[in-house]
């Protein structure tokens, strides 16, 4: 039980000092989406889940183009971004800025390619950009009927 409260306080340490520092990095490649790897000053390699927005996966209508969509706005450029959190598969949530600080996640939502992640996500911006994209059918809300990429892992 101690080192179950030991190593908590510790990942909760780290999460917390990540969360508060802006990093910078280049992007070298995009997974998916919403998932990039970028490569830092000291050359190490890290996997970036985006926060707040989910985009469509990859055997998923919309999830190539998705993925195009984030590489059009970031492959190769310089980052900047924040950790809020560790994921189940030891990637880091983060928060992406580029272009003079364009946040990716809105970016993608505000352009049709991706779900605000209202799990983890309670930003009314976010929520009002997806609004807006429905309404206007842009990216896959052009789609009569389209599934939720969390609804599309469940099957």
């Amino acid at each position: 039980m101690k080192k179950h409260l030991t190593l908590l306080f510790l990942l909760f340490s780290v999460t917390t000092l990540f969360s508060q520092t802006t990093l910078t990095a280049k992007v070298i490649g995009i997974k998916d989406g919403d998932t990039v790897v970028v490569l830092d000053s000291l050359n190490y390699q890290t996997t970036l889940r985006l926060a707040e927005v989910d985009c469509p996966e990859k055997s998923q209508p919309f999830g190539t183009k998705a993925k195009q969509f984030t590489s059009d706005q970031i492959f190769r450029k310089q980052i900047k971004y924040v950790v809020t959190d560790i994921d189940r598969y030891g990637r880091s949530i983060a928060k992406i800025y580029y272009d003079d600080n364009k946040y990716l996640s809105a970016e993608i939502i505000k352009n049709g390619f991706g779900w605000q992640y209202k799990k983890y996500s309670t930003s009314k911006d976010l929520a009002n950009f997806e609004n807006t994209a429905r309404l206007q059918k842009v990216g896959l809300w052009y789609d009569k009927n389209p599934v939720a990429p969390w609804d599309w892992r469940r099957k």
